[in-house]
């Protein structure tokens, strides 16, 4: 080190904040199916199975299948893209009867304040099981229609009847059913599906199928968001209009027609006031929403309804709870040995499915069973860690190390960082454009289990920043926030010693 860093000697206290993901303890220990690295972010649970797709350049999407506990993967079905040298984005949904895949070919274009896209070509397709495959839909817009702004496609499964909506070309309406055999049909009364930033415009963030229930987020001809519920063995429709400023993230029906909703909606209350919550239940033949007033958070949860139980992404810590249909909050779901961030795929209220990872990383499909009644348990880290260094030296050349515990293994970055205490807002500004997120350093871990170390560096801006606070700087050790393997917090004190070579 050169300068006043050369004499710099002293005690620096650190907060050390370790970021690992939260679960709970279940009735039964958790099955577990790998996912390959590369797939398409579509993934599907249904008929006991796990469905992904994968894709590569310019070749076919591949839907492959595994049984938990069955073996090796297999695949279904070989799809050829109507347009493969344009971008692709994939929407898969499986049930009892077998799965539905949409493929959607475009390219992203700079028009507007918004940008755009050229839409090249969908195809849309139904499967079994059995490797069967039934092409529904093959289309390439018209040259007149292939740039503008289209909502995402979206796909649903029932037990034995499939949806989707949101094609650019191709389809009979906006919206349609499609049975295992392949074949097609529109919904009389069709919704209005758009994906227009400007004029606020809605696009089909969902879809879900139970029964003869079918509902679906539309556009109002105001332009506002908007519920629909579909009786499909009767025919009755029901439409509700939600308020300006309402962002739906999720809908689940249940056979009995009932509809579960979350997001950030602000429904009328008694007084005439408007309050945002984050469940909302649409009972069967009402066209109204009844919020669930004890579930209510912060972020914006996704939902799938089990019987009288829901099972809820909250996108805050804990991830995964379990609440009652009627809206009594239970407790945190998970399990040793699971990690990550997680998308929801099935629940019948017993066994949660959901995408997840090891504690190492590796990306899977996590089947959990609950217990049959109460809370899930209480709360457990799903990927314990601890930091057992009873402090951290700084050498002559910035590097230092930390010491951690991981039982079950565990794999993320830590990253220095100056809190804001005794720091001007001044100093704070130029460390954030010196060193950006790695504050005053960051390092990154591996651990199969056991304990390890985790190596740091810091640069030379980080140490003269060090060395104009003689040591006398508060900071915290901290997950890196771009990894997405954390959600909760761990803390405990550890002392930094600098010393001179």
């Amino acid at each position: 080190m050169k300068g006043g860093a050369n004499r710099l000697m002293g005690v620096l206290v650190v907060l050390l904040t370790l970021v690992v993901t939260a679960a709970a303890p279940a009735a039964e220990g958790p099955l577990e199916v790998s996912l390959p690295k590369g797939e398409l972010g579509a993934v599907a649970y249904g008929g006991g199975r796990v469905l992904w797709a994968r894709g590569a350049g310019a070749g076919p999407v591949r839907i492959y299948s595994a049984t938990p506990g069955g073996g090796a993967p297999s695949l279904l079905a070989s799809i050829p893209r109507e347009h493969p040298h344009a971008g692709l984005t994939v929407s898969l949904a499986a049930g009892a009867a077998g799965y539905i895949v949409s493929l959607r070919d475009s390219n992203s274009v700079n028009a507007g304040p918004y940008g755009g896209e050229i839409f090249e070509g969908e195809v849309v397709a139904v499967g079994g099981y059995d490797g069967t495959l039934h092409k529904v839909l093959r289309c390439r817009p018209s040259k007149a229609n292939r740039e503008g702004e289209f909502p995402p496609v979206a796909t649903a499964a029932g037990d034995q009847l499939f949806a989707f909506a949101g094609v650019a070309c191709g389809a009979p309406a906006s919206l349609d059913t499609v049975t295992p055999d392949g074949t097609v049909t529109g919904l009389p009364h069709p919704p209005h599906f758009s994906w227009n930033v400007e004029s606020h415009e809605v696009p089909p963030a969902d879809l879900t199928l139970a029964g003869s229930t079918l509902a679906y987020i539309a556009s109002s001809p105001k332009e506002l968001p908007r519920v629909g519920l579909d009786d499909l063995a009767s025919g009755v429709v029901r439409e509700i209009d939600l308020t300006p400023g309402s962002s739906i993230a999720s809908l689940s029906a249940r056979a009995d027609g009932t509809v579960f909703e979350t997001g950030t909606i602000f429904a009328s209350t008694k007084s005439g006031a408007t309050v945002p919550a984050s469940v909302f239940a649409i009972d069967p033949g009402q066209t109204s929403l009844r919020p669930l007033t004890g579930l209510r958070f912060h972020a914006n949860p996704t939902v799938l309804a089990g019987g009288e139980r829901l099972l809820l992404d909250t996108g805050v810590y804990p991830d995964l709870a379990l609440a009652s249909a009627s809206g009594e909050p239970l407790g945190p779901v998970g399990a040793a040995g699971v990690s990550g961030t997680h998308k929801l795929l099935a629940f019948n209220g017993e066994q949660a499915v959901y995408t997840s990872s090891t504690c190492a990383g590796a990306p899977e499909v996590t089947l959990l069973t609950l217990p049959a009644t109460g809370p899930a348990g209480n709360h457990q880290d799903g990927c314990p860690m601890s930091v057992t260094s009873k402090k951290i030296v700084v050498g002559p050349k910035g590097r230092a190390t930390v010491r951690i515990a991981c039982p079950l293994g565990c794999k993320g970055r830590l990253a220095l960082e100056v809190s804001r205490s005794g720091v001007s807002r001044r100093e704070l500004r130029l460390l954030l454009e010196q060193q950006g997120d790695a504050g005053l350093a960051m390092g990154g871990f591996t651990l199969s289990g056991g304990s390890g170390l985790v190596h740091m560096r810091l640069e030379r801006y980080a140490m003269r920043f060090l060395a104009r606070h003689h040591g006398h700087l508060s900071a915290e050790v901290s997950s890196d926030p771009t990894d997405p393997e954390t959600t909760a917090s761990i803390a405990r004190p550890v002392k930094l010693l600098l010393k001179r070579g």
